[in-house]
């Protein structure tokens, strides 16, 4: 899972305080792939603005099914909080967690297409029970990190 988030932060004690805990939120971009599967770079993209060609790489990818190469590239919400504490006027320390909301992403959406195309039905019967393809995915991160502020 690759994930781009803007956040924006609610500090809940005034600027100044030792210690100032916070909540963030904001929209997500997510693209999901397999492992050997890549997005490929675009000779136009090379010579447009390098985050938007990102993007429209990564939903160009996203376009293309999983199984067949491609990825799931979706929008969600990201919320969390945190806390960030000056041990010493110059450094601090900061920890918080993050919580990413996307619709559930279908990676076997092509599977049975394959299966009649790729076998014989007199050799062959596969069953298998349905797949949950509804509801939320929920991708949650905690970080903490040390800073040198100048």
């Amino acid at each position: 899972i690759r994930t781009f988030t803007y956040n924006a932060l609610l500090h809940l004690r005034p600027k100044g305080s030792r210690v100032r805990p916070y909540l963030a939120g904001g929209p997500a971009f997510q693209l999901i792939h397999l492992l050997d599967a890549e997005p490929s770079q675009s000779r136009f993209l090379k010579f447009a603005a390098r985050d938007a060609a990102l993007f429209l790489t990564a939903y160009n990818f996203g376009s293309k099914p999983a199984l067949e190469g491609g990825g799931v590239f979706q929008a969600g919400l990201t919320y969390g909080g945190g806390v960030h504490w000056h041990v010493t006027p110059r450094l601090f320390l900061r920890a918080d967690f993050r919580e990413t909301m996307t619709r559930r992403p279908d990676l076997w959406k092509t599977l049975p297409e394959k299966l009649k195309r790729e076998t014989d039905s007199e050799t062959l019967r596969l069953e298998y029970a349905p797949l949950e393809r509804t509801g939320v995915l929920r991708h949650q991160v905690v970080t903490m990190g040390i800073g040198v502020a100048f």
